[in-house]
Order: structure tokens, then C-alpha cells, then sequence
């Protein structure tokens, strides 16, 4: 049967005609088909942290985080809160001004972005998401999104802060970890889309591992 998939493929105008694989398929692929060529996708492999590292930045390897989350916590006073009914609209607006400091419709990248997060918050509550809100001085100024992905392991779809205050992204991180490490041993911090500042921060907070992303060389199959 897979053999029709694979003269479909074969067919198709791409180079990758498949969608990326996971390393369990791979193995059953390569198992049933040696020929075939596997392409990392490195842009699309998942960051997957201990949830208690995120939580508490331990030992020398996180000391530069430390120092600044230590740095934020003493120029400013903050509350967390969880995203809820009650400050959803308050979230919205937050996200709004996001849009504005980053420029997104200038960046066809950034303005899908605003689509897809806007539109997660519209359904925030269907889609079973959790969340909180980091507030100075009564205001929000960064959020993070996250659910369950299995049994131990939650997913971060994503976090958003305030240029205004340096550190409020490692801030929130700590924070999110605070919450999901009471349930979860692991947070998966989804790819890096192949962005270099983005990669070196993932990296810098130390992952267990990554979920490693592949596709198939047309010219193999």
C-alpha cells in the first residue's frame, strides 16, 4: 500500500514531497524502504527542556539568566496572573500593542503570526489553552500560551513581552516553568523556524534534547 504513496510522491513537483517525519517513522521507513534519503530539518526540530531546569535555573550553566532575571526582579515589582474571562480583553489589547512595537505588517511572517495568535485567543477556551499574564504596575506586559502535549510534557505555543522591560522574556519563561512543573517533567518549546537570535536563546536555556525532523529526498524514492 505504501508503495502507491510512494509512486504519488514520486509525482509531485517538490524536491521534499513529504512532510517532515519523526525519528519513529524514519526508523519504520527505513526498515521497509533502505533506499530512501532522510533530510534533517533542523528549522523544525523541537527544543525540549527539564521543566525543573526552566523553573530553576540551577547551577553555573544558567548563571547569566540568573543574573538577569535576578537584575529584573529588582528594578521592578510584578504580579502573575492566569489568563482567564476576566482579562482576556485586557490579553487582546496587550497582543495589539505587541503587533504595533514589532512592526507586524510590515513582515508577511510576523502579520500570519498576529493571525494565528489572535485567533487562538479568540478560541482560547474551546481549544482548552492555559496561560498567564505578567503585570507591572497593574498592567500587562507579557503573556505565554501552553497545554498539556502528553502525560510529561507540556507544549509553550508561545510568549510575547513588553520591549520596554529588558529580561521580561526570561521572566515569563521562569514563570511559566513555576506552573508546569508541578505537573510535568518536560516543556517543549517548539522550533526555532531557523532564526539565529531565536536558536541561541533556545540553546542558552540548556535542552535535554531535541525532537529531531526529517524529510525524504525525492530522488531517492
Amino acid at each position: 500500500m505504501f508503495d502507491q504513496v510512494l509512486k504519488l510522491a514520486k509525482k509531485q513537483d517538490s524536491e521534499f514531497p513529504f512532510g517532515v517525519i519523526n525519528a519513529e517513522t524514519k526508523k519504520w521507513l527505513s526498515n521497509n524502504y533502505p533506499n530512501l534519503e532522510f533530510i534533517p530539518k533542523r528549522e523544525y526540530f523541537d527544543y525540549v527542556y527539564l521543566a525543573s531546569n526552566l523553573a530553576e535555573l540551577p547551577g553555573s550553566a544558567y548563571s547569566k539568566i540568573r543574573n538577569r532575571v535576578n537584575k529584573f526582579k529588582r528594578n521592578y515589582s510584578y504580579e502573575v496572573e492566569k489568563i482567564s474571562n476576566e482579562n482576556m480583553s485586557k490579553v487582546q489589547e496587550f497582543l495589539k500593542r505587541w503587533c504595533l512595537w514589532k512592526d507586524c505588517e510590515s513582515d508577511p511572517l510576523l502579520e500570519n503570526e498576529k493571525k494565528a495568535i489572535l485567533f487562538s485567543m479568540d478560541h482560547y477556551f474551546d481549544l482548552k489553552l492555559s496561560g498567564i499574564a505578567i503585570l507591572i504596575d497593574g498592567k500587562i506586559e507579557a503573556i505565554a500560551v501552553f497545554e498539556a502535549m502528553n502525560g510529561d510534557t507540556a507544549v509553550v505555543h508561545y510568549e510575547k513581552g513588553s520591549p520596554d522591560y529588558d529580561g521580561i522574556y526570561k521572566i515569563v519563561n521562569q514563570e511559566t516553568a513555576k506552573i508546569l512543573e508541578k505537573e510535568f517533567k518536560y516543556i517543549n518549546r517548539e522550533s526555532d523556524m531557523d532564526l539565529p537570535g531565536l536558536r541561541r536563546a533556545k540553546m542558552s536555556y540548556r535542552p535535554h534534547h531535541l525532537i529531531e525532523l526529517f524529510n525524504i529526498n525525492k530522488k531517492s524514492i
